[in-house]
């Protein structure tokens, strides 16, 4: 699944070569052209790093970067709402855990 996203993902940004090769009006424009390169890039990096992880694990990692939800769904395939719900277990699981550890070492961490 990881492979065909990517696929997607790079066909979609590098198969215009009008917009690689065009030049930009403005400086500005430029520099949104290449942030949005750099940001199709990151999310290959993520999506090749989190592949053989559990999808939560994934979902953990992805948002752990900064990734929005959707964002993270598309990458995993799957619909932003399981996303959100698994990052509300995750979270919960997440303050359980503090809690406990916390309680064992008596608040000196």
């Amino acid at each position: 699944m990881v492979n065909f996203t990517i696929s997607r993902i790079l066909e979609h940004v590098f198969s215009s070569r009008s917009d690689v090769t065009s030049m930009a009006t403005t400086a500005t424009e430029q520099a949104d052209r290449i942030e949005h390169k750099l940001g199709v890039i990151a999310r290959l990096l993520a999506a090749l790093v989190t592949r053989d992880l559990k999808q939560r694990d994934q979902i953990a990692l992805l948002d752990r970067v900064g990734l929005p939800p959707r964002e993270i769904a598309g990458l995993l395939g799957t619909s932003p709402n399981t996303v959100r719900v698994a990052l509300v277990q995750i979270r919960k699981d997440s303050r359980k855990k503090f809690v406990k550890r916390t309680a064992d070492t008596g608040g000196n961490e």
